[in-house]
C-alpha cells in the first residue's frame, strides 16, 4: 500500500487523525468529540490512539500530536485555515464508520463528497 501523493513522510511514517464521535466520523470537524490518531508506517497501520482535545483547540492539538493529516466530516473555512497554519492538511466530506474510512483511504478508494464545506461553523 502507498499513501496518497502530496502527503509528506518523515523516516517514522505519517501521522492520520479521523476527526470523530465514538466509532463513526464526526459530521462536523468543529464538534469531534475525539480523535483516532494512527501512525501509518510503510504502508502498515499501527494501533488507534483516542484522544480528546479538551480545552485547546484542535488545531493546536493536533499539531502538538505531530498529526500530518486529518480526515473528517464537514469544515468550515477557519478550521480549514487553523489546519493549514499548522502545516497539516485535510481530507473532508467524509462520513462512515472510522475503521472503514482509514481502509478506504488507505486503498486509495476514499470519495470526499462534493461540497464539504461547514457554512454553519461561524454560526455555531
Amino acid at each position: 500500500m502507498t499513501i496518497r501523493a502530496g502527503f509528506h513522510e518523515r523516516n517514522t511514517g505519517v501521522i492520520i487523525a479521523l476527526a470523530c464521535e465514538g466509532d463513526r466520523i464526526s459530521p462536523r470537524f468543529c464538534r469531534a468529540s475525539e480523535f483516532t490518531i494512527f501512525e501509518v508506517e510503510f504502508g502498515k497501520i499501527g494501533s488507534p490512539a483516542v484522544e480528546a482535545p479538551g480545552g485547546e483547540g484542535p488545531a493546536r492539538f493536533l499539531r502538538d500530536r505531530g498529526v500530518d493529516l486529518v480526515i473528517c466530516g464537514r469544515i468550515g473555512s477557519a478550521s480549514q485555515r487553523s489546519l493549514v497554519d499548522e502545516g497539516i492538511k485535510f481530507f473532508g466530506g467524509v462520513s462512515g464508520r472510522v475503521d472503514q474510512v482509514m481502509a478506504s483511504y488507505m486503498d486509495g478508494a476514499l470519495e470526499p463528497a462534493a461540497d464539504f464545506n461547514d457554512y454553519e461553523e461561524l454560526q455555531g
